[in-house]
């Protein structure tokens, strides 16, 4: 027995692919999580600046014996934002193993991946 496909059918067999299309181009490729690290390997421990990204959208920036935990998301065009739980937003630019920003009153911090 042949199914014949109506033009109904045929319209929701298109919107279907469509769909899944688009659902699976949506998703990221680019696994960000992980550690960053500013300085090199000479860099004192005092100015080494750890930013950790976590699966599930929450991170901690550790400087010495501080820890400041966020939560964080990559937007558009590598714009990566961490929420601090404090309050306030810290924006930076993410790209390949790279994370930069800057902060308001000091130079630009570049992170490196581990």
């Amino acid at each position: 027995m042949e199914m014949k496909l109506y033009p109904s059918n045929r319209w929701l067999s298109a919107v279907l692919i469509l769909v899944v299309m688009v659902a699976f181009s949506c998703r990221s490729k680019v696994n960000y999580e992980g550690t960053y690290v500013t300085g090199g390997e000479g860099a004192s421990a005092d100015s080494t600046i750890v930013l950790e990204l976590k699966e599930n959208g929450k991170g901690c920036w550790k400087k010495e014996d501080e820890e400041v935990p966020f939560s964080w998301k990559v937007h558009r065009g590598g714009e990566l934002r961490l929420h601090l739980k404090l309050g306030g937003i810290v924006l930076g630019e993410i790209a390949d193993d790279t994370i930069e920003i800057v902060l308001p009153g000091t130079e630009k911090l570049i992170f490196r991946k581990k």
